[in-house]
């Protein structure tokens, strides 16, 4: 019995500490601004990714967003076949035929990737893929933003639940902080892709070797599809193989690239900067400094039913040790028999 009324008492002892009394009227400013402050603390061990996150999970959802916007992005990797005629009409893929039809129509031929490939008919094989990045960039930045409100609006909850007025106001200031951060970060996404549409690369090392490869794959599939094609045909694939190689190996550098910067932009434009952002709009905009007092009370004004469940914690507490003392006085005549 002993055990079950200390245990009882401990958990009413505990569920009280987290609803302490409201501050006497001329300390609640400084209250209110140590309530911001902490919350700011605890969003910033949440989210902050250079000094070790509390929240793995939080992290885990994060990463596997960006893996999934990585496996998105590569599914737009240029398709080729090899003069089958059911593509023909399929402006995904690219044959043999529409690839001779781009090196024919480069203007004079006179714009040279490395290793001598037709510039413009690189880029409109690349042109396509490049312009459906923009949605799952989007897409990538919704996410993570949806995930970071979802997890600091749970803190907010955790910290300021027992007041209402102030539970909303800090509330409509974490969309307000993500909308403007998110809206910073498809800025620099729009900048990124914009620039990705102009085909460039000093990765001439990486280029070559992933050229290469790509060639010897594709010159193994045109080993197998040769005898399909008429001889006039199979003659001019070479540098049709070459261009669709180019492609494939610009593609990797250019993704890879596009996806690592989005990424950044997310980690330094959104997640990084939201603590120290929140908390200056926070004491900012609650005008914790500068409100009149009424404002301050207000907002620290609690609910009716956290100050009845502290009535009734108080009196709960006050009966447990009173039989705890009886106990205990039990126990000692108990012995002294």
């Amino acid at each position: 019995m002993a055990t079950t009324v200390q245990e009882k008492l401990a958990a009413a002892e505990a569920e009280l500490a987290l609803i302490p009394p409201l501050p006497a009227p001329e300390h609640a400013r400084q209250e209110l601004l140590t309530l911001i402050t902490e919350f700011s603390h605890d969003v910033h061990d949440r989210v902050e990714p250079q000094r070790g996150s509390s929240d793995k999970m939080f992290w885990q959802q994060i990463d596997g967003v960006f893996s999934d916007f990585r496996h998105k992005i590569d599914a737009t990797r240029p398709k080729f076949a090899f003069g089958d005629a059911k593509v023909e009409e399929n402006p995904s893929i690219f044959t043999f035929q529409r690839i001779r039809a781009l090196i024919q129509n480069s203007f004079g031929r006179q714009l040279k990737l490395p290793f001598q490939i037709s510039y413009q008919a690189v880029t409109a094989i690349l042109d396509g893929a490049v312009r459906s990045w923009e949605a799952p960039a989007r897409e990538t930045i919704r996410i993570c933003r949806e995930t970071l409100n979802e997890t600091v609006s749970s803190l907010c909850l955790d910290r300021f639940s027992r007041f209402s007025a102030l539970c909303e106001r800090v509330n409509a200031e974490i969309d307000g902080v993500l909308v403007d951060l998110a809206k910073e970060a498809m800025d620099e996404q729009r900048a990124l892709l914009a620039r990705e549409k102009r085909f460039f690369t000093t990765s001439n090392d990486r280029m070559a070797s992933l050229r290469k490869d790509f060639l010897d794959s594709l010159m193994a599939q045109f080993a197998k599809e040769k005898n399909k094609m008429t001889a006039s045909a199979a003659s001019e694939v070479e540098e049709s193989l070459n261009v669709m190689a180019s492609a494939l190996a610009y593609f990797v550098v250019a993704q890879d690239r596009f996806v690592d910067a989005v990424c950044m932009a997310i980690d330094d434009l959104l997640l990084i900067r939201f603590a120290a952002t929140l908390r200056a709009r926070l004491v900012g905009n609650l005008e914790i400094l500068t409100a009149k007092q009424a404002h301050i009370e207000k907002l620290l004004s609690e609910d009716p039913g956290v100050a009845d469940r502290r009535r009734a914690l108080r009196g709960q507490i006050s009966r447990l040790r009173e039989t705890k003392a009886k106990i205990a006085a039990f126990v000692r005549q108990s012995l002294e028999h």
